[in-house]
């Protein structure tokens, strides 16, 4: 029986300066393709001190985003322990549409579209006093889910906080 429906190609790549240069490539396109990508401002902070910690999420240019989950690793504080403000790249401020449970922050109606981006902003948090690394989400709805509850991964970049 022909297969005539899919074309896969497999490429294997012993070369790792080669691989990393197809994989950020595949990055980059699924960022304009995908569901966003996300950022955190810091790679390491110290035990026990109060942080400010910025969570970027870029929308793709080819779905509008209309909710946002952002999920803080279990062992941080409920985000509402937190000033935590949510604002647009346009400078539109979002905090009033943020919503909490456990250490998920929502954020409700992003209106996101076109690559722009929203930050939240959590300051005075205090940081675990346990060392180690802690990752964090974000997930998404875009305009078109069929499912209010179904979110979706975006890329996740540099999303890993390590406390020490």
């Amino acid at each position: 029986m022909p297969n005539d429906t899919n074309s896969e190609n497999l490429m294997i790549i012993h070369d790792k300066a080669t691989a990393d240069k197809y994989y950020a490539e595949f990055l980059r396109i699924r960022g304009s393709y995908g569901r966003g990508t996300a950022s955190i401002d810091k790679i390491t902070v110290p035990a026990a001190t109060a942080q400010t910690v910025k969570v970027t999420l870029r929308a793709p240019s080819t779905y509008p985003i209309t909710k946002v989950k952002v999920m803080a690793p279990p062992k941080w504080p409920d985000p509402t322990a937190a000033n935590v403000t949510a604002v647009k790249s346009d400078g539109t401020l979002l905090s009033g549409n943020l919503s909490f449970s456990g250490n998920y922050l929502y954020l409700n109606n992003a209106g996101l579209s076109g690559n722009q981006s929203v930050t939240f902003t959590l300051t005075n948090w205090m940081a675990p006093t346990i060392v180690g690394d802690y990752t964090w989400y974000v997930e998404t709805i875009t305009s078109s889910a069929t499912d209010p509850n179904d979110y979706l991964p975006v890329n996740l970049q540099a999303a890993t906080l390590v406390v020490q």
